[in-house]
């Protein structure tokens, strides 16, 4: 496995918190919440496809 992959799944970890803080304590979800989710959900293929783009051989 690449670096680069594993560093994709850094982005995850605010994503997951935030879920369990949802489910484990009960917290409502606010629209910037939801708004983060949508930017770290969406970080991962944008770097991907970054990554692909600047390191092609």
């Amino acid at each position: 496995m690449s670096a680069t992959f594993i560093t994709s799944f850094t982005f995850f970890t605010p994503f997951i918190t935030l879920v369990f803080i949802v489910i484990l304590l009960g917290e409502k979800l606010t629209v910037t919440d939801v708004l983060a989710a949508i930017l770290i959900i969406c970080s991962v293929p944008i770097q991907k496809i970054g990554t692909n783009l600047f390191h092609k051989n």
